[in-house]
């Protein structure tokens, strides 16, 4: 703030100087002892001269800046762009302020606040121009800064919102990567891959072919970042000339974008101290990434962990909220709302919904003669047996101690039947081992049919409940130690 006035003042001096219609060699004299960069370029467009803050500011030596014009010394599209300014402001007679990016030879960009004002002769006619120039690059950079900065946080804040909607992994980075491209102005297509064991397997990624994600996976050795990066794993790092690079592996590009990557942001991403993912961020032209998104992707290498923790810590309860503990079947509250589900979809689709009730016998002689160590071994030996021999379309859900409940779509409850009393035969003759232990178990089971015997769930749970309690009654009840 404190230069912003100073120009202005600079400004107003010369303006002053200029009012009084004071010659051109006077004028010199007042700008020889400014610090401020300053320029004057005649009507013509010819520059007559600069201070040597201007030459030093511009790193441009005299003769490279005196008897020439803007187009000799900017890029031509620039030039056009000051001299159609510069025009207005001598024809009208104004005071311009102007911000430009402005870049001097290859060199980096600059943010530049120019400041320009007529030169009027006796006659009141404009005759040349002169040009203040202040370097706002570094406030510049911070205002980007804050801004990705904000940026980043309003869509980790937004993630945040979203986090029960992933169902993996894949989901949580897919939505980042979607999300980023708003931050990092030069990416065009983007990845992200696990390391583990020195391998690098992708998992997530923008604009490359969806098909290649389960199967593209590369030793960290034989990909690009590893002559780059080898020493510094663990910093963000741009590469470029990528297609220069030997036997060149990556993901294929989307067909639609036609393009190849040439630069790359690659960023490592540490979680519980060990180096998890990179985050490739790529475009398809060289020095495509700057300080600021250098500066965007440390953030990113903070913000990831966190969220991803987040977003770990609220899958597992939604895991507990949903899925008993023990076996990882749906709990009872969660199994209704699924129930509900498959009613409505065997009506829309009239088709029969078979429920079936289990009850795993002989828990309670277990937990007596074996400890609840023990029955719990049993529970989990049945569960795996069960969903080991159903559908993965099937649904089953644990509702009690040893009670578990089935839901089956399907209009062949005789082939059921027989299928249930066979795995109940094979499961008699499976020896359970816990610790130096050894049991054996049976189940029973009943069965109630959507719409033949009954139209809501609960209807269809109590005949199921019913049937299997008979067909305890008719069971020998042994349980095999």
């Amino acid at each position: 703030m404190q230069k912003n006035n100073e120009n202005q003042s600079s400004l107003s001096r010369i303006k002053d100087r200029m009012n009084n219609h004071v010659s051109i060699s006077d004028l010199i004299t007042l700008l020889d002892t400014l610090p401020t960069p300053v320029v004057y370029k005649r009507y013509d467009g010819i520059l007559s001269y600069c201070n040597q803050a201007f030459l030093e500011f511009n790193n441009l030596s005299y003769d490279e800046v005196i008897g020439n014009t803007l187009f000799d010394i900017l890029p031509h599209d620039q030039a056009e762009i000051y001299r159609v300014l510069d025009k207005k402001v001598m024809d009208e007679q104004i005071v311009d302020f102007q911000e430009h990016e402005i870049f001097y030879r290859g060199n980096e960009a600059r943010h530049i606040m120019i400041s320009r004002a007529a030169h009027i002769d006796e006659n009141g006619q404009s005759i040349g121009i002169i040009g203040v120039f202040q370097d706002v690059t570094k406030s510049k950079k911070q205002e980007r800064q804050s801004q990705v900065t904000l940026k980043i946080r309003e869509i980790f804040w937004s993630i945040n919102q979203s986090l029960m909607e992933f169902d993996d992994d894949t989901a949580f980075f897919n939505r980042i990567l979607i999300e980023i491209v708003k931050v990092f102005r030069g990416m065009r297509f983007a990845s992200v891959m696990t390391l583990k064991n020195d391998q690098l397997n992708l998992i997530a990624s923008y604009n490359f072919k969806q098909n290649e994600i389960e199967a593209f996976s590369i030793h960290i050795k034989d990909s690009y970042i590893w002559n780059h990066m080898k020493d510094s794993l663990s910093q963000a790092t741009v590469i470029n000339n990528i297609q220069d690079t030997k036997s060149l592996i990556i993901p294929t590009v989307d067909t639609v974008i036609e393009a190849k990557v040439e630069s790359s942001l690659v960023i490592p991403i540490c979680f519980k101290n060990n180096l998890k993912w990179f985050l490739f961020l790529d475009s398809d032209t060289n020095n495509a990434f700057d300080d600021i998104d250098i500066f965007s992707a440390n953030f990113l290498q903070e913000e990831i962990p966190i969220f991803y923790r987040i977003y770990k810590l609220t899958s597992e309860t939604l895991e507990l909220s949903r899925n008993d503990k023990l076996t990882g079947l749906m709990n009872r509250t969660y199994f209704d709302m699924v129930f509900e589900q498959r009613l409505l979809l065997c009506k829309r689709d009239s088709t029969s919904l078979i429920v079936i009730g289990f009850d795993l016998d002989g828990l309670k002689v277990v937990n007596d003669t074996f400890g609840h160590m023990a029955g719990d071994h049993y529970i989990r030996s049945f569960t795996e047996f069960l969903t080991s021999h159903f559908r993965e379309s099937d649904v089953f859900a644990r509702v009690g101690g040893d009670e578990f409940i089935g839901l089956l779509i399907s209009n062949d409850v005789k082939t059921l039947l027989d299928k249930l009393n066979h795995l109940r035969m094979i499961f008699e003759s499976t020896n359970l081992f816990f610790e130096d232990k050894l049991f054996q178990g049976s189940f029973s089971f009943g069965v109630s049919v959507y719409p033949t015997e009954a139209s809501t769930p609960d209807q269809l749970i109590s005949i199921a409940d019913k049937n299997m309690y008979h067909d305890k009654q008719r069971k020998d009840k042994k349980l095999s130690r």
